[in-house]
């Protein structure tokens, strides 16, 4: 059973809000492209993302500041530009339209259903997650992305470099990061009165709509069942490696917001190549702009995945290998250019990511065991996903234009195998693009298997509807064994999908509700890295600093959230030490000689420190109070201004002007 969540009416509008500014711009420019239906509702966030990459950067260079006008401007130039390449095709978009299958409306209606209940449910299962929406994420990569939005808000600096400058002020230390999910977030911040912690948990409550539209579109682009999007949209919510896994580790926000986008680049692609103009052309670009601007990995995902679709589209009409790969060399040209502020970032950070390493922590018989018992993160597998996912495998030929998908699933799975149980320098190679880390191509192979789920729910509901419900009704009805057997298998079908979406729902305990709840909130209780005690302290400091000051702390006692909540500018604005400069290393280490040591007092004044705090918790149980704060009793120039649950407040006297000083400006 779900928590109930209180939700004040305001925090309740929010993820609608996130919605708004996430889905409408990219909706705009799909529109104008000719996207329709499942595949302009399944990219628009991803078109969103996509524009934001390939503009902003630019904007940077020549000087424009990312605000909400500067945001109108870039999407404002986007639209005219694809606007006019879509122009030529405007007349004849009656006769454009893709020959898809027909869904009846009540087909359409049944789908809209699916994604609807998978959306709210999804979204529910991480509201408990979180407790509230104000919830702080308590994990390594949280306070980066969070100080980031705030540095990107306040300052209006889009460049790729620019959102580490929290934590290497001290140096100007520029350090590639992809930030369209940030640039997007910096946008509610400043159209909101959201607080950062609540901007990001709007946005990862969008995460299951997100999954299951992309799944639904991938279906409709390739001629797919109406039963397989419903089954699609009902499973999306329900494995515990995303989004689930990636919102308790980390979180890694823009990389989970990657991985169920991943699949609207091949909804284009496939649109794209099925009849090649420049406006088609658009949503590849924008898409691809998009994956690279979240996370470059999940460039290299839509590549890997996209080999088997296209491998199995030319395997029967070879003759289409030349002229599509023509075809897809002028979008990849614009692209690059376009994005090119990102590729020289991403390249240039490519030896640490080559060289970086996670640990295995299990044997190769273990790993294929747990990707195909969707429990990569835990020791139960997920049994009724696993034998839907064997039943998918076997009836594979129904899949039809989609049998490339267990392809592709197949080929993430057994790059997960190579970075949980090899150590060897060509595994870590292979898996170098992913950071060499299990959990999040976990979270890209589950989301590929989760179709191949899907497709097993359809062969239980066809045996359901053909081989039990048909029968059944000739009995009932008494109808002659020479009628037609067909005329009762639609009203079958009808009866055994929601009868099989039920019984599966009960059969996993609510879609597994409880399971990734838990795992989930792993992630987000309180008086973890930044207890309730250091929160009320933030607030304190908010009053107390004053413009231009900075604050003193340690780097590893989650601290660092002060900028992200309250605007405070702190010494140690992230975990990582590189690039922040010999000033803040020598303060971490050194501090309390402040009273005899003429290089810790020019570090101080050159820092700009007047304040120094100290929490409680640390974001890893190795890390202890850094030896330079560790003695601050015996520092004479410190006067304790607020003491409170183990956190403390210092002022340093004579720095910047006396506390008397200040009190008389």
């Amino acid at each position: 059973m779900l928590d109930q969540v209180d939700l004040s009416a305001a925090q309740a509008a929010l993820p609608l809000c996130y919605l708004a500014i996430l889905w409408l711009p990219g909706a705009a420019l799909g529109a104008l492209a000719g996207l329709r239906g499942w595949a302009l509702a399944a990219l628009s966030p991803l078109l969103s993302y996509g524009v934001v990459a390939s503009t902003v950067p630019w904007m940077s260079t020549l000087g424009v500041p990312w605000t909400p006008p500067g945001a109108a401007v870039a999407l404002l130039a986007a639209l005219a530009v694809v606007g006019t390449l879509s122009w030529p095709q405007v007349r004849r978009r009656a006769a454009d339209r893709d020959p898809l299958p027909g869904w009846t409306r009540c087909g359409h209606a049944a789908v809209a259903v699916a994604v609807a209940f998978a959306a709210v449910f999804g979204a529910n299962v991480l509201l408990s997650s979180f407790g509230d929406l104000s919830s702080i994420p308590q994990d390594w990569d949280a306070m980066l992305h969070a100080n980031g939005i705030r540095y990107i808000a306040e300052t209006g600096d889009s460049s790729v470099g620019g959102m580490y400058a929290v934590n290497t002020f001290a140096t100007g230390a520029q350090s590639y990061y992809p930030h369209s999910y940030h640039l997007i977030a910096a946008l509610m911040f400043d159209l909101t009165a959201a607080s950062i912690p609540e901007v990001l948990n709007a946005q990862s409550m969008l995460l299951p709509l997100m999954l299951a539209l992309a799944l639904v579109a991938l279906v409709r682009a390739f001629h797919g069942r109406v039963a397989l999007a419903v089954f699609a949209a009902l499973v999306s919510p329900m494995a515990t490696a995303v989004p689930y896994d990636l919102l308790w580790r980390g979180p890694l926000f823009p990389f989970v917001t990657g991985v169920v986008l991943v699949l609207g680049v091949l909804v284009a692609l496939r649109w794209y190549l099925d009849r090649p103009s420049a406006g088609r052309a658009i949503p590849v670009v924008l898409g691809s702009a998009g994956l690279l601007g979240l996370h470059p990995s999940m460039l290299f995902t839509a590549a890997l995945a996209a080999l088997p679709m296209l491998a199995q589209r030319w395997w029967s009409r070879p003759r289409r290998i030349g002229p599509e790969l023509l075809a897809l060399a002028a979008p990849a040209v614009v692209g690059g250019l376009l994005v090119l502020p990102h590729l020289t970032g991403a390249l240039s950070e490519a030896d640490g990511v080559l060289a970086f390493d996670w640990p295995q922590t299990t044997i190769p018989a273990h790993a294929v065991g747990e990707v195909l018992g969707f429990s990569t993160s835990q020791a139960l597998p997920q049994v009724w996903l696993s034998l839907l996912l064997l039943i998918g495998v076997l009836g594979v030929r129904a899949l039809g234009s989609l049998r490339w998908v267990p392809v592709a699933g197949a080929v993430f799975a057994a790059l997960y195998v190579l970075a949980a149980a090899y150590g060897t320098e060509w595994a870590q190679t292979a898996t170098a693009p992913w950071w060499n880390d299990q959990w999040r191509l976990a979270a890209i192979a589950t989301m590929t298997l989760l179709l191949v789920v899907a497709h097993g729910l359809v062969c239980c509901a066809d045996v359901l509807a053909h081989r039990v419900l048909v029968p059944l009704h000739r009995v009932v009805s008494g109808s002659p064994p020479s009628r037609p057997a067909r005329l009762a298998r639609a009203p079958a079908v009808a009866v055994a999908v929601p009868a099989v979406a039920v019984g599966l729902f009960l059969l996993t305990g609510a879609g597994y509700a409880a399971r990734n709840l838990e795992r989930t909130e792993q992630g987000y209780r309180p008086n973890g890295t930044v207890s309730l005690a250091e929160l009320a302290a933030f607030d304190v400091l908010g009053d107390l600093v004053e413009p231009g000051e900075r604050v003193l702390n340690d780097r590893y006692d989650g601290s660092g959230w002060m900028y992200a909540l309250e605007g405070v500018q702190p010494v140690a604005g992230h975990y990582q030490t590189a690039a922040v400069g010999e000033g803040p290393l020598l303060l971490a280490e050194a501090f309390d000689r402040y009273d005899t040591d003429p290089a810790v007092r020019q570090a101080v004044a050159d820092l700009g420190v007047r304040w120094v705090f100290v929490g409680e918790g640390y974001v890893r149980s190795v890390y202890g109070r850094q030896p330079g704060l560790l003695h601050l009793d015996l520092v004479d120039a410190l006067e304790l201004r607020y003491a409170q649950d183990g956190v403390r407040i210092y002022e340093l006297i004579g720095v910047l002007g006396s506390a008397a000083s200040r009190a008389t400006r």
